[in-house]
């Protein structure tokens, strides 16, 4: 056949190796079962995306074919329009739109957001300024807007607002009235709070009775003269110091009981992956009930810090931040669980106390009422060891063993008795009432109730002038004028 018969059709096509692309060669006679328009299906994938040029001129091929009786100067203006339309890879015509689009596509543009309006049926809002912007010499005057629905809602924003100079305004515009704790209150408040400003106390801790007899908690009774002061004192300090509100209401003030507070201050402490802090709060709770002595010996233990502690202001110290008290709390509700044959639980709570604390008090011990663990880090008492009422351990006391596994094989101290800072009480052996062991005294025999004891290994320096001295009372250590005159040096027969 001759070539005559054929049309052969060359362009460009921009391959990675800039060579030639035979497109077609197609018989004049088969024009009609030919289809130009395949020439639009995605390119081969050895091809990149075709470009818009590429496409206007199969855009023209087809045309030209389809309407052969077109003249030039249409088929011209039909390629500017075809080239205009592609532009941005998209046809204006479904009947032209290819698959291009996907190649060159362009996102739509993104809607902006339309402003939230207030509804007239929205609760009215109370104002307050927001006070100086940081590192700006102009005092920002714009108004900020919270909402508070109830009276303490309002009391616990104010209070928040109020710090760091704020002024808190009330509906009208005006600046609410201060009373003398830097608190802002309205006008209808300023009576009460004045009111509660001038209040008494429920009692006084110089008046509560240590050794917490009936006449201070009496559960059938409902006397609960700690409970009391404890709320008393929580409410001041949240009036004196507005960022520990929430803190101070949640911890103390919206619980009905001391026991509800501690399980949930306490659980809130030891909680960790293993266990939820609603399960320690549940066993808290557990051994609270059940427990015929913890009640009154967590009266009286928080009451012996804040006696003999000179650091301590208030039962809420005591209470939330000391850990020397938390850590014997602790102890006791595993020593509870210990008694009633959950050891695995009792050494759980054991090494998660000594964790948190660096406290490590076995669950097995024995420990009296009114014991204060002064700093409380590194103290250690062993598996058999007792611990009389009354009692001061001081930081890095260890009341430690010997022997084998079976043995008594721990100290036995008396009541009263103060362990200074770093001091050592190894084996079986007994601390008498009333006796002081020296800072980093080394203890490895008995000592006499009222003996004062210091030295690596110790040494009876002297001896309490009153047999009813409790240095672990006093808290006078030794070299001070107190206790010089307390003791009669060189009494003793020494170790």
């Amino acid at each position: 056949m001759p070539l005559a018969g054929y049309v052969v059709v060359f362009f460009l096509s921009p391959l990675p190796s800039s060579s030639f692309l035979f497109h077609a060669i197609i018989p004049r006679s088969l024009s009609s079962f030919c289809s130009l328009p395949n020439l639009n299906k995605r390119p081969f994938p050895s091809q990149r995306p075709i470009d818009k040029y590429q496409l206007v001129i199969k855009e023209v091929l087809r045309d030209s074919e389809h309407d052969s009786k077109r003249n030039n100067e249409d088929s011209t203006e039909e390629t500017q329009r075809n080239e205009a339309r592609y532009v941005l890879g998209k046809s204006t015509d479904e009947r032209n739109s290819t698959e291009a689009a996907m190649f060159w596509s362009i996102s739509s543009p993104v809607k902006k957001p339309t402003k939230i309006t207030t509804s007239l049926t929205d609760p009215p809002a109370k104002t307050y300024d927001s006070g100086h912007v940081k590192n700006t010499p102009e005092r920002n005057l714009r108004l900020k807007k919270m909402i508070a629905n109830d009276a303490e809602s309002q009391f616990l924003s104010r209070a928040l607002w109020r710090y760091g100079g704020n002024k808190d305004i009330n509906d009208n515009g005006g600046i609410i009235s201060e009373d003398e704790s830097g608190l802002p209150m309205n006008s209808a408040e300023s009576g009460v709070r004045s009111k509660s400003k001038r209040r008494t106390p429920p009692v006084r801790y110089e008046d509560i009775d240590l050794s917490i007899p009936p006449s201070v908690y009496n559960n059938v009774k409902n006397i609960d003269h700690v409970w009391s002061l404890l709320r008393d004192e929580a409410e001041r300090e949240a009036e004196k110091e507005p960022l520990l509100v929430s803190f101070l209401h949640s911890t103390i003030l919206t619980h009905s009981s001391l026991e509800s507070s501690l399980a949930f201050h306490l659980a809130n402490r030891l909680s960790s992956p293993s266990m939820m802090s609603t399960q320690i709060m549940s066993l808290i709770m557990e051994a609270l009930s059940h427990s015929p002595t913890f009640r009154r010996d967590l009266r009286a233990d928080i009451m012996a810090v804040r006696d003999r502690d000179p650091a301590c202001r208030c039962l809420p110290d005591v209470f939330l931040h000391f850990k020397g008290f938390h850590a014997l709390e602790a102890h006791r509700v595993a020593n509870f669980f210990f008694a009633t044959g959950r050891q695995t639980l009792a050494h759980y709570l054991q090494s998660q106390v000594s964790q948190n604390f660096q406290i490590d008090i076995h669950p097995n011990a024995t420990l009296g009422r009114g014991i204060m663990l002064d700093h409380g880090t590194g103290i250690v008492i062993g598996e058999t060891a007792v611990v009389g009422e009354n009692c001061s351990i001081l930081h890095h006391v260890t009341l430690g063993g010997s022997g084998k596994k079976g043995v008594d094989r721990h100290p036995k101290v008396g009541n009263g008795v103060l362990l200074g800072a770093g001091a050592s009480v190894l084996g079986n052996i007994k601390i008498g009432d009333g006796c002081q062991v020296g800072a980093g005294t080394l203890v490895l025999q008995d000592l006499k109730p009222h003996t004062v004891a210091v030295g690596v290994p110790a040494k009876i320096i002297g001896k309490f002038q009153d047999e009813e001295a409790q240095p672990g009372r006093s808290m006078y250590q030794l070299g001070t004028k107190e206790s010089e005159a307390m003791i009669r040096h060189g009494v003793g027969d020494g170790i």
